[in-house]
């Protein structure tokens, strides 16, 4: 499984979920993949898509606007995915990013969101049976390069990618930050004016506080 976040710099992107079911899997689980409240919610899904090895690929895509929406769509995921897209805005900086775990302590009966999942996949192991491999990694695709990449985290270009082993707690953190360059040129000359407003000021100061001393003094 691959959960995949791609986000621009204003915030908005798409959330990808993506299962890859291979030959074992497919033998196990057959057409009983229910994508329905995923199509209800808004989802795009495509697949089953059948490739040569006699692997299937599902993949569930779903745009959205804002950040606070993005983070919604990763929320729906499922109590395993605890990720959320980041934004700030300063003023001379802004920076777009995610943030948040893979929580993969409870095994595969955590990603299933069904107890009994290992304990069922341990008994046709002891049958003689083939285990299907499972894997779960995440992805951000952001608008520029990464920076505050956690621990693990695999930079290629502008995506970083984690693999997140089952029974671990994985840290998933990136940004892409920008520098407006017009604002920081707009604020320190800002910064210059009102600087030499207060020199113009003081000068006047000791100026008008000298007139004013030699006003009053008395003629020898």
């Amino acid at each position: 499984m691959t959960v995949g976040v791609t986000v621009t710099r204003a915030g908005a992107g798409m959330v990808t979920a993506t299962v890859v079911l291979d030959r074992q899997a497919v033998a196990l689980v057959g057409d009983h993949v229910n994508v329905a409240d995923l199509t209800a919610a808004g989802w795009q899904v495509v697949g089953p898509t059948a490739a040569g090895d006699g692997s299937e690929t599902f993949r569930a895509t779903h745009a959205f606007a804002r950040p606070a929406d993005g983070s919604a769509l990763l929320t729906a995921l499922g109590a395993p995915v605890r990720l959320r897209i980041t934004s700030h805005t300063g003023t001379t900086s802004s920076s777009v990013g995610v943030a948040g775990t893979l929580d993969l302590r409870g095994g595969l009966d955590a990603l299933a969101a069904s107890p009994g999942v290992s304990a069922s996949l341990a008994s046709l192991s002891r049958a003689g049976g083939t285990v299907p491999t499972v894997t779960v990694r995440a992805t951000a695709s952001l608008p520029g390069t990464p920076s505050g990449v956690t621990a693990g985290g695999a930079v290629t270009g502008d995506t970083v990618t984690w693999n997140a082993p089952l029974g671990s707690l994985t840290t998933i953190g990136a940004l892409s930050a920008r520098r407006d360059t017009a604002a920081r040129h707009w604020l320190d000359a800002a910064i210059a004016l009102v600087v030499a407003l207060v020199l113009v000021l003081v000068v006047e100061g000791v100026l008008a506080a000298r007139r004013r001393a030699v006003a009053v003094t008395p003629p020898p």
